[in-house]
Protein backbone atom coordinates (compact mmCIF):
# COMPACT_ATOMS: atom_id res chain seq x y z
CA UNK A 1 0.00 0.00 0.00
CA UNK A 2 1.50 3.27 -0.79
CA UNK A 3 1.66 6.19 1.70
CA UNK A 4 2.75 9.40 1.70
CA UNK A 5 6.11 8.82 2.82
CA UNK A 6 6.39 6.99 -0.48
CA UNK A 7 5.55 9.82 -2.67
CA UNK A 8 8.00 12.20 -0.12
CA UNK A 9 10.71 10.56 -1.30
CA UNK A 10 10.10 11.17 -5.20
CA UNK A 11 9.35 15.06 -4.58
CA UNK A 12 11.65 18.57 -2.79
CA UNK A 13 9.46 19.67 -0.03
CA UNK A 14 8.41 23.04 -0.46
CA UNK A 15 10.37 25.58 -2.72
CA UNK A 16 8.57 25.13 -5.31
CA UNK A 17 7.80 28.38 -5.62
CA UNK A 18 11.85 29.86 -4.97
CA UNK A 19 12.43 28.24 -8.67
CA UNK A 20 9.24 28.68 -10.41
CA UNK A 21 6.83 31.97 -11.08
CA UNK A 22 3.32 30.22 -11.40
CA UNK A 23 0.36 31.84 -13.17
CA UNK A 24 -2.69 30.52 -11.63
CA UNK A 25 -4.73 30.91 -14.93
CA UNK A 26 -5.50 27.44 -15.34
CA UNK A 27 -4.72 25.74 -18.87
CA UNK A 28 -5.58 22.73 -18.12
CA UNK A 29 -7.77 20.69 -15.68
CA UNK A 30 -9.93 17.84 -15.03
CA UNK A 31 -11.07 15.66 -11.60
CA UNK A 32 -7.47 14.51 -10.94
CA UNK A 33 -5.38 17.84 -11.68
CA UNK A 34 -5.30 21.38 -12.47
CA UNK A 35 -2.33 22.91 -15.56
CA UNK A 36 -0.87 25.91 -14.66
CA UNK A 37 1.90 27.60 -17.26
CA UNK A 38 5.27 28.70 -15.37
CA UNK A 39 8.37 30.59 -16.09
CA UNK A 40 11.72 29.56 -14.29
CA UNK A 41 14.11 31.47 -12.22
CA UNK A 42 17.06 32.16 -14.12
CA UNK A 43 20.13 32.01 -12.05
CA UNK A 44 22.53 33.63 -14.48
CA UNK A 45 20.47 36.71 -14.70
CA UNK A 46 19.08 36.68 -11.79
CA UNK A 47 15.54 36.90 -12.73
CA UNK A 48 12.64 35.02 -13.87
CA UNK A 49 13.42 34.99 -17.55
CA UNK A 50 14.24 30.95 -17.68
CA UNK A 51 12.34 28.49 -20.12
CA UNK A 52 8.44 28.12 -19.80
CA UNK A 53 7.46 25.33 -18.36
CA UNK A 54 3.56 23.47 -17.27
CA UNK A 55 2.64 22.46 -13.67
CA UNK A 56 0.62 19.87 -12.73
CA UNK A 57 -1.11 20.55 -9.31
CA UNK A 58 -2.64 16.99 -8.05
CA UNK A 59 -4.26 17.42 -3.81
CA UNK A 60 -3.03 15.08 -1.75
CA UNK A 61 -6.24 14.17 -0.01
CA UNK A 62 -6.83 10.66 -0.27
CA UNK A 63 -5.46 7.08 -0.64
CA UNK A 64 -6.48 7.07 -3.81
CA UNK A 65 -4.64 10.86 -4.51
CA UNK A 66 -1.28 8.92 -3.20
CA UNK A 67 -1.70 6.27 -5.58
CA UNK A 68 -2.12 7.96 -8.76
CA UNK A 69 0.36 10.19 -8.14
CA UNK A 70 3.01 7.83 -6.90
CA UNK A 71 2.37 6.17 -10.27
CA UNK A 72 2.42 9.14 -12.23
CA UNK A 73 5.73 10.60 -10.70
CA UNK A 74 7.24 6.72 -10.92
CA UNK A 75 6.46 7.13 -15.12
CA UNK A 76 7.82 10.13 -15.55
CA UNK A 77 11.39 9.75 -13.48
CA UNK A 78 12.09 6.49 -15.15
CA UNK A 79 11.16 7.38 -18.53
CA UNK A 80 13.19 9.76 -20.66
CA UNK A 81 12.34 9.73 -24.15
CA UNK A 82 12.18 12.22 -26.79
CA UNK A 83 9.03 11.57 -27.68
CA UNK A 84 7.51 11.63 -23.93
CA UNK A 85 7.56 14.95 -22.21
CA UNK A 86 10.27 15.83 -20.69
CA UNK A 87 10.13 15.78 -16.33
CA UNK A 88 11.50 18.68 -14.35
CA UNK A 89 11.09 17.21 -10.94
CA UNK A 90 8.32 17.25 -8.36
CA UNK A 91 7.59 19.16 -5.48
CA UNK A 92 5.15 18.76 -2.64
CA UNK A 93 3.51 22.02 -0.89
CA UNK A 94 0.25 23.22 0.66
CA UNK A 95 -1.17 19.36 0.20
CA UNK A 96 -0.79 19.74 -3.02
CA UNK A 97 1.54 17.71 -5.66
CA UNK A 98 3.08 20.20 -7.91
CA UNK A 99 4.86 18.38 -11.32
CA UNK A 100 7.06 20.41 -13.26
CA UNK A 101 7.04 19.67 -17.00
CA UNK A 102 8.59 20.59 -20.27
CA UNK A 103 5.93 23.03 -22.33
CA UNK A 104 4.32 21.24 -25.69
CA UNK A 105 2.25 24.12 -27.62
CA UNK A 106 0.35 21.26 -28.98
CA UNK A 107 -2.73 20.51 -27.06
CA UNK A 108 -2.78 18.26 -24.21
CA UNK A 109 -1.01 15.16 -23.51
Amino acid sequence: EMSMHDIESMCWIGGLHDYYLVSYDAIAGGAFSTVYTAIAYNEEEDDWTGEEVVVKRIPLEEDDDILEVYRELSFFRDCEHENIVKYHGAYIEDDYCWIVMEHCLIGSL
